[in-house]
């Protein structure tokens, strides 16, 4: 009997099985975590899975959603923001639906053993399988002996087909996923998040199997149609050729033998989205890529975790991890030389140092959108108010007030005069105070609209900094677009020294609703960052750059590639600072192992004029392209300017110019590989990232694309704004336009300048 009113007794318990996709938390990011509940005795029914988290200003958000128990232990994801200060750990609740009353509890934090905290200016790479088949060499931690602004900060996991997130905002942390293994593997709310999250901005790499065809490419019912039905056929391969394509190295399989991999020889052609990014030793597409929504989507035909790829030896040393990042991943991921090369890695194991690079380092922080929306009206008139009746109050109740008494002779009222006289002048301040206050909402924003050609939906990223009157709990919400996420949360910086307020609130919303979220209004402000993706520009339904003539490439009588096409503006206001990059070829890695070069060849313009309003861009008028135009030499120029600008918080220029960086961060110069008695680089600006590290454009500048980007000045928030239900009127701030894409494919080229990357 006794066992079993124990057990009847049982309490529920809950434990986090994953702080965040792979047990990677990203402090200012969404992500998601992972809980077992076990209810216990508890009665069967819907219970409150709970989330608190702590505010920039100090108070405590518990997003909750509702979850069915009914005896047996069941696993669930909650999903929310990760708080950018993580200076107390996350409490994940289960409370009873009725009164909230606690039932179970744990707690998580980014210092938890086995979590990894994952840098907002650093990237992380998931693999869906159980080996990394070479891209470990860009872990952190395998290169922890390279000086971090070499390099772009990267860290590699791995994580079994089911524990994958059943929502997109759970795979938002990573900038690339590669999935090795069958899809079938995965649950049906695991692949539609890949898919939603592919579409949202991600680089999904399929690798497919030696065996069979999962993912129904041959087939006549592809699994995701219109996106992964590239032409392909299965053939096969000897061992010692493909080793050309795995390792700069000269390999050597441990056994003969073939292997099966697929090649694409028809899906890359002058009106074929698809792009050839690798070749088989035969010349065959090997892997292909293509963008999909905002994503960008790389098939491989090569098994790249097959355990054949570990049975290769090079003149009886190791290989190192197969296949290569310095040769095989590098133009798959977009990547300069960011990963040694085995050779490389091997000179360094034997003792080799690398020499000092002499070089100006200056940080991307978020400052840079910081000084965008900081906000100076409306502050002035009441603090000299304030400060004024501060000053006549001493005035009049120190020295004035105590010679008026002693004249009467009655200085021993001096001390109870001046407590009244004291207490009405604050009721009077108070009441003076509260006639000149805020009136309404003011507000301030700075915001990224990415705009692509092929298709009709506009991502846009905004930071708002609202002062809103009064006080007591507000929800503060953005409009959506059925189908499309939305999310917004509170946002400050990492700045040392913030101060959070003593009257902190616990304030209730729900987990499943992230398009808006509370906050406890105090008559100050507040800063916000905000997610939408939705139709290009809702209040005229149109493009904010439309193609007026078909934007591609043609070659001139001398067989040069020229950019050909007419763009035509459909702002209301001019766009300003308008900068053009064409990625015109891919370049193919260097195995020589010599200094790296760029993974694409890049040509970049700035025009001196705005474009008006209607205004038409004719790609055809562009100066040929030359050494001056390269894209390395415009990156240089970029951050010499903000180096010498740096530190002047409300310039624009410098503004713009590092969250244009930002998003080419891929493309600024490689590291220096220096062996043996090589000389040290020549000087040169790093940058090293420290923010939004979800604004580079990422492996697209790998492939034939063109990106027009530029700025609006005074310009409305794109996004409708709410404060409890009601509209506000749009803040005004500045806009990034990011306009791009894809273009034909061409054939590889090398580096037309000497000592130009």
């Amino acid at each position: 009997m006794t066992p079993c009113l124990r057990a009847a007794a049982a309490p529920p318990t809950i434990e986090v099985v994953q702080a965040g996709a792979a047990n990677v938390l990203p402090p200012g990011r969404y992500a998601g975590i992972e809980v077992a509940v076990d209810p216990g005795s508890l009665e069967p029914g819907a219970y409150v899975l709970e989330w608190e988290s702590r505010t920039p200003d100090g108070d405590t958000v518990a997003r909750s959603q509702s979850i069915p128990l009914a005896g047996a232990p069941v696993r669930e994801w909650i999903y929310g923001l990760v708080p950018r200060v993580t200076d107390r750990p996350m409490r994940i609740s289960l409370r009873h639906p009725d009164d909230l009353t606690l039932l179970a509890s744990t707690q998580v934090s980014d210092t938890d053993p086995g979590v990894l905290s994952l840098d907002e200016g650093a990237e992380l790479i998931l693999v869906v399988g159980d080996r990394s088949g070479g891209l470990e060499d860009y872990d952190a931690q395998t290169t922890a002996s390279i000086t971090p602004w070499t390099t772009i900060e990267t860290f590699v996991r791995t994580i079994p087909p089911d524990a994958v997130p059943d929502d997109a905002a759970g795979l938002a942390p990573a900038s690339t996923i590669l999935m090795t293994g069958r899809p079938d593997d995965l649950s049906a709310a695991s692949r539609d998040a890949l898919r939603g999250w592919l579409e949202a901005g991600g680089h999904l790499i399929v690798s497919l199997p030696t065996v069979g065809d999962p993912w129904e490419i041959r087939g006549s019912r592809p699994l995701w149609p219109q996106v992964l039905d590239p032409p392909s056929e299965r053939v096969s391969i000897s061992l010692r050729s493909l080793a050309t394509a795995l390792s700069p190295d000269p390999l050597a399989p441990l056994q003969p033998g073939d292997l099966p991999i697929t090649v694409f020889p028809g899906a890359v052609g002058p009106s074929q989205p698809w792009h050839e990014v690798l070749a088989s030793p035969s010349g065959q597409p090997l892997a292909i890529a293509r963008p999909a929504g905002h994503g960008r989507l790389t098939v491989l035909g090569l098994d790249v975790a097959s355990p054949v790829l570990t049975r290769y030896t090079v003149q009886e040393d190791q290989t190192g991890p197969l296949p290569a990042a310095a040769t095989f991943w590098n133009p798959i991921l977009g990547r300069r030389g960011d990963a040694l090369t085995p050779r490389q890695r091997r000179q360094r194991a034997e003792g080799s140092r690398l020499p000092p690079a002499a070089a100006t380092i200056t940080p991307l922080s978020d400052d840079i959108v910081n000084s965008g929306i900081q906000q100076t009206v409306a502050a002035g008139g009441r603090l000299a108010l304030v400060f004024g009746w501060v000053i006549g109050w001493l005035l009049l109740g120190g020295p004035g007030l105590w010679w008026g008494l002693h004249r009467l002779g009655r200085p021993d009222l001096a001390w109870p005069a001046f407590g009244v006289l004291g207490g009405v002048g604050a009721v009077a301040a108070w009441a003076v105070a509260g006639g000149v206050s805020l009136s309404g909402v003011e507000g301030r924003h700075f915001t990224i609209v990415d705009e692509l050609a092929h298709t009709p939906v506009q991502r846009v990223r905004s930071w708002v900094d609202l002062r809103i009157p009064g006080a007591g709990r507000r929800d503060v919400g953005i409009a959506g677009v059925d189908g499309f996420p939305a999310r917004i949360d509170t946002w400050a910086t990492k700045g040392p020294g913030r101060a959070t307020f003593m009257d902190t609130r616990l304030l209730r919303t729900d987990a499943e609703s992230p398009h808006q979220v509370p906050m406890q209004a105090r008559a100050t402000s507040q800063s916000f960052a905000m997610e939408r993706f939705g139709y290009s520009n809702a209040a005229d339904d149109g493009p904010w750059l439309r193609s007026v003539a078909p934007v591609t490439t043609v070659r001139d009588a001398a067989g040069r590639l020229k950019l050909s096409g007419r763009l035509q503006s459909g702002l209301a206001s001019p766009l300003r600072d308008v900068t053009l990059l064409w990625v015109e070829s891919r370049r193919p890695p260097r195995r020589d192992g010599g200094p790296p070069s760029m993974p694409a060849n890049v040509w970049a313009w700035s025009l001196t004029d705005p474009i008006p309003p209607g205004g038409v861009l004719d790609l055809a008028t562009l100066p040929e392209p030359e050494a001056g135009h390269a894209a390395s030499a415009h990156l240089e120029s970029l951050a010499a300017g903000i180096h010498k600008m740096f530190g002047l918080r409300s310039a624009a220029p410098p503004r713009h110019d590092a969250v244009e960086l930002l998003g080419l961060y891929r493309l600024t110069p490689p590291p220096h590989w220096p062996a043996g008695s090589d000389p040290a680089p020549p000087a040169v600006h790093r940058m090293a990232r420290g923010f939004a590290a979800d604004l580079d454009l990422g492996a697209g500048l790998g492939g034939p694309m063109l990106l027009i980007t530029g700025f609006v000045e005074d310009d409305p928030l794109p996004v409708p704004m709410f404060i409890d239900g009601d509209p506000i009127d749009p803040p005004l701030g500045e806009t990034m336009l990011r306009w791009s894409t894809w273009l034909p494919d061409a054939p590889p080229r090398p580096d037309p300048f000497s000592g130009v990357r």
